[in-house]
């Protein structure tokens, strides 16, 4: 008969029971810190927002699989969640500190015409480009009176 542990992958050392408990309190530590982080949705996440979730989840996948423990885990989480809630607050204070850290808008077109050194600069192709108007329900660039490439990948069109 098969050990349900050595099933499961885990050490002589550990239980199932353990494993549970362990992703459960996590679970609830990721759901809180979620709820903290604000309202912003998924779409809307920035490369900050972005970058916490790699790391959280990089500390999350330690702890579950019993490389951390899970005291040092919520810490670890709980230190990123403040760095991250600090730098919103200090962007929201200070619009250049926002502008240095999120960076700027990319004016992408100007009353119809495709701004290509600002593309280049993206390390966006006009395709790309085009491809993101028709998203916009735009088939024509020259019926834009600008078009900017937001700090979170998204483009704002104003029509002519």
């Amino acid at each position: 008969m098969v050990d349900l542990n050595e099933l499961i992958g885990l050490s002589p050392t550990e239980s199932a029971l353990e494993l549970v408990i362990r992703v459960a309190v996590l679970y609830v530590v990721i759901v809180v810190a979620v709820r903290l982080t604000g309202k912003r949705g998924i779409g809307q996440a920035s490369a900050l927002d972005f970058i916490l979730a790699l790391a959280v989840g990089d500390v999350i996948g330690d702890v579950a699989y019993g490389q951390e423990s899970l005291l040092k885990a919520i810490i670890i989480i709980a230190i990123w969640i403040a760095l991250h809630a600090l730098t919103a607050f200090l962007g929201i204070r200070w619009p250049r500190f926002d502008e240095l850290i999120s960076g700027r808008k990319t004016a992408v077109i100007r009353e119809g015409v495709v701004i290509k050194t600002a593309l280049d600069h993206e390390l966006m192709s006009r395709e790309e480009l085009m491809r993101l108007l028709r998203g916009k329900d735009v088939d024509d660039s020259s019926k834009v009176k600008a078009a900017y490439l937001e700090t979170d990948g998204t483009l704002s069109v104003s029509l002519k």
